[in-house]
């Protein structure tokens, strides 16, 4: 009988790869926010939280490299279409 046997991989080495990859693919993620000039807020072990509004615009935020029209620090929110077209580019 013919097909995949799996002999000799423990459960370990499947979970080892799955998270690794996993890992891969959340920097992977990261690094096209960054890249399209996005910040990315956090991230955990499935999501990746971009800050982003409608038309991309400056967000008033505490500790922020910008500064608003009113002297507010902030910082770059890209735009919801900048972030499909990341999503339809990287495969995210």
């Amino acid at each position: 009988m013919g097909g995949l046997s799996l002999r000799g991989i423990g459960s370990k080495h499947i979970a080892f790869e799955s998270t690794a990859t996993a890992r891969l693919v959340l920097h992977i993620a990261i690094q096209a926010v960054r890249s399209a000039g996005g910040l990315v807020a956090c991230w955990d072990t499935d999501s990746v939280f971009v800050i982003a509004t409608p038309e991309g615009r400056l967000v008033p935020a505490p500790g922020g490299s910008n500064r608003t029209e009113e002297g507010r620090e902030a910082v770059h929110a890209i735009s919801f279409a900048e972030v499909e077209q990341l999503l339809r580019s990287n495969s995210c």
